[in-house]
């Protein structure tokens, strides 16, 4: 697969999840579209979370890593976590005596 359909598979992948959320919102509501969909900020939010799960499968894609569709899905709907994972990884590095008077 190219880039281009790792990343159109992956942003579909984050559709999937985004999609189930705000349609349990919109039951949860009455049939009222949800508050958080009405903010510049949550849409914002929304967009980079999709855009993230889409650069995600072209990374794990390009990589090696994820050689299929499926495999591209799931990386876009699981790029908040992947994303939370990674970052945990990172080791912590000991402010500078600049920083500690803060």
């Amino acid at each position: 697969m190219d880039g281009w359909e790792l990343a159109c598979w992956g942003l579909f992948g984050g559709f999937i999840v985004d999609g189930l959320e705000f349609w349990r919102d919109v039951r949860r509501n009455g049939g009222v579209w949800p508050v958080y969909y009405t903010s510049l900020p949550g849409v914002v939010a929304e967009v980079i979370r999709l855009f993230a799960g889409a650069g995600l499968a072209v990374a794990f894609g390009k990589s090696g890593q994820v050689s299929g569709v499926i495999g591209a899905i799931a990386i876009g709907a699981a790029a908040p976590l992947i994303v939370e994972k990674l970052g945990q990884q990172l080791p912590l590095l000991p402010m500078s005596p600049k920083e500690n008077t803060r």
